[in-house]
This record gives structure tokens, C-alpha cells and sequence, in this order.
């Protein structure tokens, strides 16, 4: 069976789609106005008030990701980083937030990640989808790592 339609009834082209990719990322984030480095390794950073956020491609993601150390607080008060990011997971909406233990300085350092993917392949997005994505991801990874840093208090840590 043959459909046939005149030009008043032939359907439209849908929006234009673009796949998720770390090089859509960082253009997305360019026609913001912000600047994007690409070192020699490959690696894409922006830096939001003096927060970076790395831009990586994962397995069918992109991830933005910011990090601190867990003894960067501004304040002296005692805080438990495990504890800490357990409760943000738990009573906030944003990225997802780990810590990991790195050797830094001969040491081992506790750090802090906040890291938000954007699932890519096998999906597309618009641009205008993908521009909303990157926005919210690189203001959530940025705010979360910046609520550790100032001391926000996220709730009460199931752990409690």
C-alpha cells in the first residue's frame, strides 16, 4: 500500500537533532560566551567562579564533573565528607555526588566529586535541549561543589 499526499498534506521535517557528544558540549557551552580549554590530553574544562568543570566522554554520556578536596571548607567546623554527601544525595536534586581517595602530596586526600551525565548515544537532543542540559549541569555540579566548600547544610544524614 502506497501512501501519496500533496504538498499541502506531506509531513514536515521534524526538529534537527544533534548526537550528545563531548564536542556539542563544549559548543553548547562556547555559544554561552563561556570559555572552554582543551589541553593536550584531550581534556575540556570551563571554570565558573573559580569552580572547574570537567567535560568528558563516558560510556553513552557525557559527564560534567566538579571536584574539591574534602578539607578545601572555608569554615574550621569539623565535617564529615562521606556523611556529608550522603545527605546532599538523599535531600537534594542535582548531580550525584562521591567521594574517592586519591594519593596527593605523598597522602592519602579524601576527594569530594559532583559529577552530572547527559545520556548520548543512542539518543539525540535539540539544540536548544542540549544548550538546557549543559546549563543546568554545569550550574549544579558548580553549586553543589560550592555548597561543600561554604559549609551549606544539606539535612540530616540517614546515617544520623
Amino acid at each position: 500500500m502506497a501512501w501519496f499526499f500533496n504538498k499541502k498534506e506531506r509531513p514536515t521535517a521534524g526538529p534537527q537533532l544533534y548526537p550528545v557528544t563531548c564536542e556539542a558540549v563544549v559548543s553548547a557551552i562556547r555559544a554561552k560566551g563561556r570559555d572552554v580549554h582543551i589541553d593536550d590530553a584531550g581534556f575540556a574544562t570551563t571554570d565558573v567562579d573559580g569552580i572547574s568543570v570537567i567535560i568528558a566522554d563516558s560510556d553513552n554520556c557525557v559527564v560534567l564533573s566538579a571536584l574539591t578536596t574534602a578539607d578545601a571548607r572555608i569554615d574550621d567546623s569539623p565535617c564529615d565528607a562521606d556523611r556529608w554527601v550522603t545527605a546532599f544525595n538523599v535531600n537534594c536534586i542535582g548531580p550525584v555526588m562521591f567521594t574517592t581517595t586519591q594519593p596527593i602530596d605523598g597522602h592519602n586526600a579524601t576527594i569530594v566529586h559532583a559529577d552530572y551525565r547527559i545520556l548520548g548515544s543512542p539518543f539525540a537532543l535539540t539544540e536548544e535541549q542540549l544548550t538546557a542540559e549543559v546549563v543546568f549541569g554545569v550550574n549544579a555540579v558548580t553549586e553543589a561543589i560550592r555548597g561543600y566548600i561554604e559549609g551549606f547544610d544539606v539535612g540530616q544524614s540517614p546515617w544520623d
